[in-house]
């Protein structure tokens, strides 16, 4: 993984929806910005790798939202945050593997 982590807290909408906040300096790195499609894919250590797709027609693939403030979010799907433990507040670390995709850990 390349020396480029940030770390960011799980975020949880009225309706129940959880989303994150793509630290801004790693979505340009990325070439992620509004209506960018992220395949979550989850790894065996219960982190996430993130990759770009081109279609969301699935229901862990998520498109990129941009806050009024130039914020970039993610919903992070339902299912995986069940399965996997990841709730609101929980503390999430992004990283850039290898392959130069987005990773996402827990701390």
């Amino acid at each position: 993984m390349l020396d480029m982590a940030v770390t960011t807290r799980m975020q949880q909408s009225g309706t129940g929806q959880y989303s994150l906040t793509i630290p801004r300096t790693l979505a340009l790195v990325l070439g992620i910005h509004k209506g960018t499609v992220l395949e979550f894919s989850l790894l065996s250590d219960f982190s996430f790798e993130l990759k770009k797709v081109d279609v969301n027609d699935r229901p862990t693939r998520k498109k990129v939202q941009c806050t009024n403030s130039g914020q970039f979010l993610v919903n992070f799907p339902r299912v995986l945050a069940d399965a996997t433990g990841y709730a609101k507040g929980t503390e999430v670390v992004f990283a850039i593997d290898k392959k130069a995709n987005l990773k996402i850990s827990k701390r």
